[in-house]
């Protein structure tokens, strides 16, 4: 199996902090005049869209209404897609999908290899947007084989619970190796922000 395809996912959260403004009280000599009020939002940031042409599942973001995450979107399945061939169920809102989750689950084959990758975007205040994707493939090997050979470059990091390995491969990038029979299934994780 090809390891390139193992990706990971992302769940992307940013919480956008609004300072408050203190106004002190004015003495007899100042005139009362109100201070000048701030907005209580900075304004929204223009939707970042990548230069090249959208790829497919970016283009059916934007043809049902989604704006301000199709750079992410893009960016996050043409990462999946690499030397894979995939196809895609697409989850949207029905109404104002703009401010709402995009979700999509994709069939991916690389080689003969086949996986599962699912990637969910959300706007996050007016700066952009969060994604986070899990790519899934099953291994013949056991997870200890699997971690020593495909994930090499990953450091162990414990198990879930019982049964399933952790292997970290960086702040937001997780990889998750559950027995399956004989074989390996490994989930790997990455949270964009």
């Amino acid at each position: 199996m090809n390891s390139k395809f193992v990706l990971g996912f992302v769940v992307a959260s940013l919480s956008v902090w609004l300072g408050a403004e203190l106004t002190g009280g004015a003495s007899a000599a100042e005139p009362k005049t109100p201070a000048p009020r701030k907005p209580a939002a900075p304004a929204p940031a223009k939707p970042q869209v990548p230069a090249q042409p959208l790829n497919a599942i970016a283009t059916a973001a934007a043809n049902q209404g989604v704006k301000s995450c199709l750079g992410r979107i893009d960016q996050v399945t043409r990462f999946i897609s690499t030397n894979a061939t995939i196809g895609a169920f697409l989850f949207n809102a029905p109404d104002n999908a703009d401010k709402h989750v995009y979700s999509t689950s994709m069939e991916v084959h690389v080689a003969d290899t086949l996986g599962y990758a699912t990637a969910t975007f959300a706007p996050v205040g007016g700066s952009g947007c969060g994604a986070v994707y899990d790519a899934v493939t099953f291994w013949p090997s056991d997870c200890g084989h699997t971690a020593q050979t495909t994930f090499a470059h990953m450091k162990p990091a414990g198990l879930v619970k019982e049964d399933i390995q952790i292997l970290e491969g960086g702040p937001s990038i997780r990889v998750f190796l559950m027995p399956a029979g004989q074989g390996c299934v490994a989930i790997k994780k990455e949270v964009v922000f």
